[in-house]
């Protein structure tokens, strides 16, 4: 959280420091892309964007966003999603925010997501974060489901476990959790596992500008844990359904008024798929459909 540092407690010489930093780099590269990390309130973070720097680190409510996922998650609300979604697009004022799920400072995502056991919540809060708005971060050794908890600090600082014979040594007082998930070796041929999991859905972000770059568009007001919604950028529209409860849904899609002609589905157990019979969506848990 260097930003706040540079003058601590003065935010308006901060944002001066900032300012001149992302001049004198963008005269040098126009293409520069820069982005902080202010870890304070959201209102703060706001005014430093004033400086140019083109992204922040997305806190909410002065925490790192993984917090508010799993509220979404073991609450199955899926309208807090685009609610938290809009905070940070306006937080960021017309410059890109930067969403991710936990970093150096925090628990790992699996022990974040309550995910140490089943991979489900981890799989789906990577989803979450893959379809918001904005230029995402995935702290590393998350896509395998590593396992750490802080304080200290080091214990979510540990070597990355691709399952070779490692050199790297781990921080001086930390301890290194194995996971049941086992290493990057271990999963990379595995279709079910977290790691091909994080790579479809970061491959369907990264085919998308409107999963990008589009704003929230809530379709269906009425339904408590199915989650509709459009995304729109340039020319491209996407149509996102998700699941957030525990359960199977059937849900009625002829209400959407979406072409349903080409689709994407994901979910967290690739046993389980959605089943489609007509207008009628049969959605497992925490399952996915997107729609061009």
């Amino acid at each position: 959280d260097a930003t706040t540092w540079y003058y601590f407690g003065n935010t308006t010489k901060n944002t001066e420091f900032l300012k001149w930093l992302n001049d004198y780099t963008k005269s040098i590269n126009p293409n520069a892309y820069i982005v902080g990390e202010a870890w304070t309130s959201g209102g703060e973070i706001t005014q430093m964007y004033n400086s140019g720097i083109d992204s922040f680190f997305s806190y909410y409510n002065s925490e790192c966003l993984g917090k508010e996922i799993l509220y979404e998650i073991v609450n199955n609300n899926g309208k807090s999603f685009i609610k938290t979604n809009n905070y940070l697009i306006n937080q960021a004022n017309g410059h890109i925010p930067a969403p991710f799920i936990t970093n150096h400072d925090n628990a790992r995502a699996a022990n974040l997501l309550q995910s140490k056991r089943t991979s489900k919540n981890t799989k789906f809060g990577q989803a979450l974060l893959q379809l918001s708005t904005g230029s995402t971060f995935t702290y590393y050794g998350d896509e395998i489901g590593m396992l750490g908890v802080n304080p200290p600090d080091e214990n979510v600082r540990t070597h990355m476990d691709f399952g070779e014979k490692s050199d790297c040594l781990d921080p001086s007082g930390s301890t290194f959790t194995k996971s049941n998930y086992g290493s990057v070796k271990d999963q990379i041929n595995d279709d079910n596992s977290i790691l091909n999991y994080f790579k479809k859905i970061n491959y369907i972000r990264n085919s998308s500008e409107a999963i990008r770059k589009g704003n929230f568009e809530l379709l269906d007001f009425n339904d408590d844990y199915i989650l509709s919604f459009r995304k729109i950028f340039n020319d491209e529209e996407k149509f996102i359904i998700i699941n957030f409860n525990d359960n199977k849904i059937n849900y009625d899609i002829s209400k959407l008024n979406i072409n349903t002609k080409n689709k994407i589905t994901l979910c967290v157990d690739n046993k389980e798929k959605i089943r489609i019979d007509g207008n009628i969506l049969s959605m497992p848990s925490k399952s996915i459909i997107i729609y061009n």
